[in-house]
């Protein structure tokens, strides 16, 4: 018996299925949605895009295959998806307290004219 993460191999390759699939959900939703959310769309696209270097960074093997890095990878991507899905609902919370407003046309009972 042995550390749990000494045999790494199914969980990067989860990961890195993981980080593929959300970043492409991610890209498809901001590009899908960006006439509603104007500006606030491009955290999503980042969101997208650094999950999909994440991805990039296992499969290259780049800082190595240790347990820290995978928890770091992971981490960084709760983040950056939390950041991009707080200033979506932050813009739509916004958008709909300005919807709710009562416009005064002429024939408006509270229209003093």
């Amino acid at each position: 018996m042995g550390w749990p993460f000494e045999k790494i191999g199914p969980l990067r390759l989860i990961l890195v299925l993981f980080f593929l699939i959300e970043g492409g959900a991610s890209i498809m939703f901001a590009f899908e949605h960006r006439r509603q959310f104007s500006g606030r769309w491009a955290w999503m696209l980042a969101s997208g895009v650094v999950d999909i270097v994440l991805a990039s960074i296992i499969i290259f093997d780049l800082p190595g295959t240790s347990a820290w890095t995978m928890g770091l990878l992971v981490g960084i991507n709760m983040i950056l998806g939390g950041v991009a899905l707080t200033a979506m609902g932050l813009h739509a919370r916004a958008e709909r307290a300005g919807s709710n407003a009562i416009p005064l046309h002429e024939n408006h009972p509270g229209n003093v004219g």
